[in-house]
């Protein structure tokens, strides 16, 4: 997620710049008013924000997915059968070879993770 922020990052500025460079060329030739420059540049720099939330859109999507293949994962676990007998009273609890595991990944003991 982080390089795929700086690499976005990374070519905004790229773009800024170029803008910035190719208008500021025309300005000198005089091709182009300096505030017709300014014009450009705040109507670029207006829309970059917009850009850039598109751009990191996927990352809620791909958030999203991993969320709904979990929930997918949990209703897919065979329900509990329920009876058998109440206990009223423990006196020690010890766990015995317990596992876990992530999604489409084998599964761990705890004491190995």
């Amino acid at each position: 997620m982080n390089i795929h922020l700086s690499l976005v990052s990374g070519l905004v500025s790229v773009f800024l710049v170029s803008v910035l460079l190719y208008g500021s060329l025309r300005v000198l030739r005089g091709e182009l008013l300096l505030g017709e420059l300014m014009a450009i540049l705040t109507m670029v720099s207006s829309l970059l924000p917009s850009i850039l939330n598109l751009a990191l859109v996927s990352i809620p999507i791909n958030e999203a997915k991993v969320a709904f293949s979990r929930m997918y994962h949990f209703t897919a676990i065979d329900a509990e059968t329920s009876g058998g007998y109440t206990l009223d009273h423990i006196d020690t609890l010890t766990l015995q070879k317990v596992t876990f595991r992530f999604c489409r990944k084998e599964f761990c003991p705890i004491s190995h993770c």
